[in-house]
């Protein structure tokens, strides 16, 4: 299973924001939007091997992280505005308690920050990193792990003190020029894809 981890460091975690102005007055949630549509979505389907978690940092005495099951999830549409309203209705869920709790088939939210969600998920953290090994070079030496949780930012990059979180995490790279965090998810879908089929 891959697990896509996005860091928001502008979205209210609260849900107060309208669908109507994605790119701005919400924070820049038609990034984290896009980049749950990158991470599941193929042509007609979703992807079955692969999970979104959504950290919501911009509030750190009130953090939320809401994580998208593929293998559960219905009707998720490839539409940035549908996807928003989604994501919302996760937020604006009561969760008190520290774990994850299901909203909807496939749609679950905790009162999480980085740290805690990381651990929750399991896996092993690989930061996505300019500065990093080339992802080609890492998979075909064997060390991408088999169950690996990209970490990335929004708009913003993930600060020092995010990485720290995870200091073990490997660091790899998809070139010298900062990519769409969409993008970025394509590569390396690309990328572990084309390893898995031995081409």
């Amino acid at each position: 299973m891959r697990t896509f981890v996005t860091v928001s460091h502008t979205v209210p975690p609260d849900g107060s924001w309208g669908l109507d102005d994605l790119a701005g007055a919400a924070g820049r949630v038609d990034l984290l939007c896009r980049n749950v549509q990158a991470a599941l979505h193929h042509s007609h389907d979703l992807r079955r091997d692969a999970r979104v978690a959504l950290v919501f940092a911009a509030d750190p005495e009130r953090p939320r992280t809401v994580l998208v099951d593929p293998r559960t999830i219905r009707n998720l549409h490839p539409d940035e505005r549908s996807t928003a309203g989604r994501v919302r209705k996760a937020l604006r869920h009561p969760c008190p308690d520290p774990w994850f709790e299901e909203v909807e088939s496939g749609l679950s939210v905790a009162p999480f920050g980085l740290a805690d969600a990381l651990s929750e998920l399991g896996g092993t953290p690989v930061a996505l990193d300019r500065d990093g090994e080339a992802l080609e070079a890492t998979v075909a030496t064997g060390r991408m792990p088999p169950d690996p949780v990209f970490l990335m930012g929004d708009h913003l990059p993930l600060s020092e003190e995010e990485l720290a979180v995870a200091p073990d995490a490997l660091r790899v790279s998809l070139g010298p020029v900062w990519l769409h965090g969409n993008h970025a998810i394509t590569i390396v879908h690309y990328v572990l894809d084309r390893a898995q089929a031995g081409s």
